[in-house]
């Protein structure tokens, strides 16, 4: 028993500095707004570089497809690379803090990546 009153309190102690001090923080932190106490959220960089990194090779694999005179089941992977280029439009649309129309037309996408671009995102 004397051994328990000996270490027990120390280890309790490093478990609690490990707690607060040596864990990794949050991918998202919130942080105060100037004018309001509603706390905006910041994304981290390195989501938003690996969404631009995506897109591109997405937009390039797409460029790819309809060039390509000879590729098997050619509409069908046009159009699940444009799925997806779609569904990471909107993923960088949220991370940009735009609000995306969900559409899949040629028109929203332009106008989605037209806001991107303005906002300083390529790819």
């Amino acid at each position: 028993m004397g051994w328990l009153m000996l270490f027990g309190p120390p280890v309790a102690i490093l478990l609690l500095i490990d707690l607060l001090v040596f864990r990794a923080p949050p991918r998202w932190r919130a942080l105060p707004g100037p004018r309001s106490r509603r706390r905006s959220l910041v994304p981290d960089p390195f989501d938003t570089l690996h969404v631009q990194l995506r897109l591109a090779l997405l937009a390039a694999e797409i460029q790819r497809l309809q060039g390509d005179r000879l590729v098997f089941a050619k509409a069908h992977r046009v159009r699940a690379a444009q799925s997806a280029y779609d569904a990471l439009l909107i993923e960088a649309c949220r991370l940009a803090g735009i609000e995306p129309r969900g559409g899949t037309g040629p028109e929203d996408r332009e106008r989605e990546e037209l806001e991107l671009a303005s906002r300083g995102w390529f790819w």
